[in-house]
């Protein structure tokens, strides 16, 4: 009976030694498989770390882009704003050239309306000035017909030879002796001097020539004393010559070289 017994222990104590030997040889296996695993940890950590500081870059390169982006925005919202004051003052520019536009035509259509009416009161006076040197004529040619004695008068003229400065010639002719006169004073020629004197004061002046002389003087005055397209329509109205060959004279000797 203690022979079995002993027999039993021994087996167990036996058991058990060769689970302990067997969890020994077991051990270093398991140890390399937790190892193992956390060599695996370890490496992920690693590649987790590289990615998170990865995208840590890249948020902060977008960070960058983002901040640059936000100054361009701001810079075009500016600009956008510049363009928008720049199209109102435009739209307002516009309209203000419009309106001068508007005024002008209005004004230009008076001054053509003011011009007309010039024209017409100009014609008018025109028409009326040469109906009475007409009648004056009439009447200086009645006159001529009826011969003058001596002591009336003494100028005379052929009615049937056309004046050729209709208006003109008498005065000119008063004004020739009129010069004569002062010269044949300052010569000392008496009798000369006191003919002539007779002649004239019996003789009055009717004013057409210096009327046409200062009416000359003020054409060329108003247009400073220039050959303007005003002054040379006048003269060619009045068959005045402003042209030598192929030179224009001097308006100084117009008025000369006329009156």
């Amino acid at each position: 009976m203690s022979e079995n017994s002993f027999g039993m222990d021994e087996f167990i104590e036996d058991s058990a030694n060769e689970e302990k030997i067997e969890a020994k040889e077991a051990e270093p296996e398991e140890l390399d498989v937790q190892k193992a695993v956390v060599e695996a940890f370890a490496l992920e950590k690693v590649e987790l770390e590289n990615k998170i500081k990865q995208l840590s870059d890249s948020l902060n390169s977008l960070e960058i882009k983002k901040k640059s982006l936000e100054d361009e925005n701001g810079e075009l919202k500016k600009k956008v704003e510049e363009c928008e004051n720049l199209k109102s003052t435009c739209q307002e520019n516009e309209i203000l050239r419009k309106e001068n536009e508007k005024y002008k035509s209005e004004w230009e259509a008076s001054i053509r309306d003011i011009k007309g009416k010039q024209q017409e009161k100009e014609k008018i006076l025109l028409d009326r000035i040469s109906d009475l040197e007409k009648t004056i004529n009439g009447l200086e040619k009645e006159i001529s017909k009826t011969p003058l004695p001596n002591s009336i008068a003494l100028l005379e003229r052929n009615v049937e030879v056309p004046d050729r400065f209709e208006g003109e010639t008498r005065d000119f002719v008063i004004e020739s002796l009129k010069e004569s006169l002062e010269k044949a004073e300052q010569e000392g020629r008496e009798r000369k001097a006191k003919i002539l004197e007779a002649v004239i004061v019996q003789n009055e002046m009717n004013g057409n020539l210096e009327k046409k002389r200062e009416e000359l003087k003020k054409v060329l005055r108003e247009n400073g004393n220039i050959l303007s397209g005003e002054v040379i329509e006048y003269l060619q109205k009045e068959g005045i010559p402003y042209k030598k060959n192929d030179e224009f004279i001097l308006t100084v000797d117009i008025i000369k070289k006329i009156y």
